[in-house]
């Protein structure tokens, strides 16, 4: 399962995405940004615990940092709606941690290519 290049907008704001996920024990990479001047988004994985792929839908769950703390999880669900440009491809990301927090985003891609291979 891999995205490159991808971003989608929120209130016309990019918000980008980037993951290349395989097996599980496979280092398995996702990121995700978002700024605002009242919100900072900045996610990255540091482990990769399930994966499933469904046909052409991926859905991909870890742990990682958030604004460079430890601590929280994350899932994912990518769908690979067709070719590079088809406006298509869909994601769907959800980020848990401490304190109750709690953060979820979804949207077509505007860019780049979400591309799902079982």
């Amino acid at each position: 399962v891999q995205c490159t290049g991808c971003y989608f907008l929120i209130s016309g704001v990019r918000a980008t995405l980037a993951f290349n996920v395989g097996y599980v024990g496979a280092v398995s990479t996702f990121t995700y940004n978002y700024r605002t001047s009242v919100q900072t988004v900045q996610f990255v994985s540091t482990t990769t615990s399930q994966i499933a792929v469904n046909g052409n839908t991926a859905t991909f769950s870890g742990q990682g940092k958030l604004n460079g703390q430890a601590g929280y999880s994350f899932s994912v669900i990518a769908k690979d709606g067709g070719g590079v440009g088809s406006g298509l491809d869909t994601v769907s990301i959800t980020i848990t941690g401490p304190n109750n927090y709690s953060y979820s985003v979804n949207g077509t891609i505007a860019g780049g290519d979400i591309v799902v291979k079982q």
